[in-house]
């Protein structure tokens, strides 16, 4: 028998979570919750023309397709990411559940969307930063050793420097080159304490868990 939607539309209306019904047939938008409109930025008189897929980013509707097709089948399924195409053309990532009901004397998918963008870029940010240390593991043996030839070339110039001291035009030249490489090895010190810095310890991100579709 058909489930009686008409005894929890208040329910599905005022529910905080973003759900949509899709026909089976033709997969249709039969229904959507305000929090759906709200997440997609299209009113439901907008949604009722199109299809699933068309949600998606224009280059993955073939894969939506085979999202849907593969819920029908299997009657429910959740932890698809989609990337959400809303109405303002901006492009959100989506945790998508869904099971099988029948609405309205046919077959149907009660789906519930999840926005977890926020999630998404802690998570390129914590792997990002992962990649930045590991450059720098690799970058600070080698600023240590440009260093250490920084510092033994200017003692090396000092030493230069003061048995010139006879000489103006050559003991110029040594004090330049003793000035240089103090300058050089500042600035690797300075960009090395300033990599440290801005790769210091983060708190790790807490995943986030997106409410399954109800049983």
């Amino acid at each position: 028998t058909d489930e009686s939607v008409g005894a929890t539309k208040r329910v599905f209306e005022a529910a905080s979570d973003c759900m949509a019904i899709i026909a089976a047939q033709d997969g249709r938008f039969l229904a959507a919750n305000p929090a759906f409109e709200s997440l997609t930025g299209y009113a439901f008189g907008e949604l009722q023309w199109l299809h699933l897929w068309e949600l998606w980013r224009p280059d993955r509707t073939d894969e939506a397709r085979l999202v849907f097709r593969d819920l029908l089948k299997a009657g429910s399924g959740s932890g698809t990411e989609v990337p959400l195409l809303k109405k303002d053309g901006q492009i959100i990532t989506a945790e998508f559940a869904a099971r099988a009901l029948r609405y309205q004397g046919q077959d149907a998918l009660l789906s519930i969307m999840v926005d977890i963008t926020p999630r998404k870029e802690a998570e390129r940010r914590d792997a990002r930063l992962d990649e930045l240390r590991t450059a720098l593991q690799e970058v600070e043996p080698k600023t240590a050793a440009a260093l250490e030839a920084a510092a033994e070339a200017a003692t090396q110039a000092s030493a230069l420097s003061d048995r010139l001291t006879g000489d103006p035009e050559l003991g110029g030249r040594a004090a330049q080159l003793l000035a240089s490489l103090e300058a050089v090895s500042s600035r690797l010190t300075e960009i090395q304490e300033q990599t440290r810095a801005a790769l210091g310890p983060h708190k790790e991100q807490q995943p986030l868990h997106p409410k399954e579709a109800p049983t």
